[in-house]
Formats: structure tokens, sequence, C-alpha cells
């Protein structure tokens, strides 16, 4: 049903089982998600956790349920769909810290690319 939209509002999500990384491996994620989730007016009936991506997309692929994920973690799949939540933000604060002292260039280059790979805090739904 969700995977033959072309525009999925979070709202759209109500109703779904879902599963979702285990809340001792990222509580400020999960917290948010389901903060989100009741801001839209609805509870998350989290039916699965997962300690893994791997774990997570093979329950959304066995029919268990979705799940959101970050914009980052979400690519083409044969065995799932993903879909942009168009009214989804969660944007998230990364902090880089380093000895000052250190010149090396793959230190620079790390430190550019996370520059230029600043998200916008957009979420996909695993279908």
């Amino acid at each position: 049903r969700l995977a033959r939209k072309n525009k999925i509002l979070l709202k759209d999500l109500a109703g779904e089982s879902f599963i979702q990384f285990s809340r001792q491996l990222w509580p400020e994620r999960v917290d948010a998600i389901s903060r989100k989730c009741v801001e839209a007016g609805f509870t998350m009936q989290i039916v699965q956790e997962a300690q893994r991506l791997h774990t997570l997309l093979e329950f959304v692929a066995q029919g268990i349920g979705v799940a959101i994920l970050p914009d980052p973690l979400s690519h083409d799949s044969e065995r799932v769909v993903f879909k942009k939540l168009e009214d989804f933000d969660l944007a998230a604060n990364l902090q880089l810290v380093w000895l000052r002292e250190n010149d090396s260039t793959l230190l620079k280059e790390f430190v550019a690319a996370a520059h230029r790979s600043k998200s916008s805090g957009g979420a996909s739904v695993c279908l």
C-alpha cells in the first residue's frame, strides 16, 4: 500500500508495525522518532528491535514491519523500498574532536568530507 504512494507523510504510518534500532544502541534517535510520531497523532507499535542495519532491513524484507531511517542509511535494495518522508526532519548534532597538532592529510580529508555531507536531517521509511 505505502510502496505505491508517490508522497508519504508521517501520519500515513499510523497503524503500521514498526521495527527500530535497539533503544540501548541509539536512545536519542529512538526517542526523537517516537516523539515525532506522537506529534503526528499516533503511537508507534514497535514489534521488533534490531542491533544492526542489515538485521533491521531483513525484518522489513520479511514483512514484519516498516522502519524509519535517517537518509544517509537509506540505500537501494532489491528486497525493500525506501520512500522519502516528506514532513520528517530529525537533524542531529555531530561534533568532531581531534588534536590541534594533528596535521594528517587523512584527518583533513575526513573533516572536509564531514562538512560536505551535512544532512538536513531528513528520513525515509523502509517498506
